[in-house]
């Protein structure tokens, strides 16, 4: 006998083991995070000098979700799509889809010093503006 499973979504951690945090390394106190439940340790270069993240990552990542916090399914681009670049040397610039190289990856164009560039970038990368 065959059974047959209902294709459900499931919640899963992007980062499983990871948490986010925001804070001021300049403010006291943040040496407390050692000491909170269920943390293992924190990214250091050394042992006081906190790893932090690019930007544009966190920029990316929240982006990318929805107003409860939950990362949503990265979109279906389409040639003529307006879309913001989220990281790399072109962060925050608004461009065209020209076309679609894979599912992982768009050719957008832009005006790069008064030429038409055509650049490839990852569709993980931009949003729809």
């Amino acid at each position: 006998m065959t059974r047959f499973q209902q294709n459900k979504p499931v919640l899963r951690p992007l980062f499983p083991g990871y948490l986010f945090v925001q804070f001021s390394a300049d403010q006291p106190g943040w040496q407390s995070i050692h000491s909170t439940r269920g943390v293992t340790r924190l990214l250091l270069h050394g042992q006081s000098n906190l790893h932090a993240l690019p930007a544009p990552f966190m920029a990316g990542l929240l982006a990318r979700c929805d107003n409860t916090g939950l990362l949503t399914a990265a979109e279906d681009f389409k040639p003529g799509d307006r879309v913001r670049l989220l990281s790399g040397p072109f962060a925050e610039l608004v461009t065209t889809v020209e076309k679609l190289e894979s599912k992982d990856r768009l050719q957008v164009l832009f005006d790069l010093m008064g030429r038409q560039t055509r650049v490839s970038v990852p569709s993980a990368s931009v949003v729809r503006t």
